[in-house]
């Protein structure tokens, strides 16, 4: 009996429901660094549905029977949202979308000032700026950005949310080198929409190296009102625009 077999058995219920498991588990073990997608597997009786539904339980069964990590399979790409705020910058003409990091990366742009937003309403609600792109931060998958050179070089101006985890994304986003400015994430805004505060049920832990004193000082402050927050699509927008039309450079 394969390992792969021995192993289902501890598996219980779940491991009965996997009749396609062999084939799946046999192809994988012949092709451990296919590179395809899920759905250009040639493992007939098995689709795409039931590979996404059992992934984490095949890929533990076959890392156990191989010694591998992972399943060598293909991942969807890692898309960014982007608006081109200058119609001058916009690649063909397209003003609003979403591409791979490696299609953003060869692009050969250069604006004078690249906000990132954490909020994407706040992404889309931005209007015409020469020389401006707006791009949603996605949350911790933030530091990817420091793989497209012209974001890389030029810097951008962050606003996240005003918690703790907005700084730990912030903290993140400064540690790929990225030259990184706030806007909104100051005492004075927090304490000006002291009504519009929620309580921010599970902090962001662990050590900020990356703060510059200031922010640190802004973090302080939220733990010491009760680990508070202020999100960001609760601060009007006429105060929004005010703030980041004298940030362009």
């Amino acid at each position: 009996r394969p390992p792969w077999a021995r192993r289902c058995r501890t598996c219980g219920s779940a491991g009965r429901r996997l009749h396609p498991a062999r084939g799946v588990l046999d192809w994988l073990r012949e092709h451990p660094a296919s590179g395809l997608y899920i759905r250009q597997l040639p493992i007939r009786g098995v689709d795409t549905k039931w590979v996404q539904k059992y992934r984490p339980l095949v890929t533990r069964l076959h890392e156990a029977a191989t010694g591998g990590i992972g399943l060598g399979l293909a991942d969807k790409p890692d898309l960014v949202r982007v608006r081109f705020l200058d119609a001058s910058l916009a690649p063909g003409g397209l003003a609003d979308l979403a591409a791979p990091v490696t299609e953003l990366a060869a692009m050969a742009l250069s604006p004078e000032v690249v906000y990132v937003f954490e909020n994407l309403e706040s992404v889309l609600a931005m209007p015409p700026l020469p020389g401006a792109v707006v791009v949603h931060g996605s949350g911790y998958a933030v530091d990817r950005l420091a793989r497209i050179p012209w974001i890389r070089e030029l810097g951008v101006i962050y606003w996240g949310d005003l918690d703790s985890h907005g700084f730990a994304i912030l903290n993140r986003l400064r540690a790929q080198h990225i030259p990184v400015r706030t806007v909104l994430m100051d005492v004075a805004t927090l304490e000006e929409f002291k009504d519009l505060w929620v309580h921010e049920p599970k902090p962001a832990v662990g050590t900020m190296q990356n703060l510059l004193p200031e922010e640190l000082a802004v973090l302080e402050h939220l733990a010491a009102r009760g680990n508070v927050r202020l999100e960001q699509e609760r601060v009007d927008w006429m105060t929004v625009m005010a703030a980041l039309v004298p940030t362009r450079r």
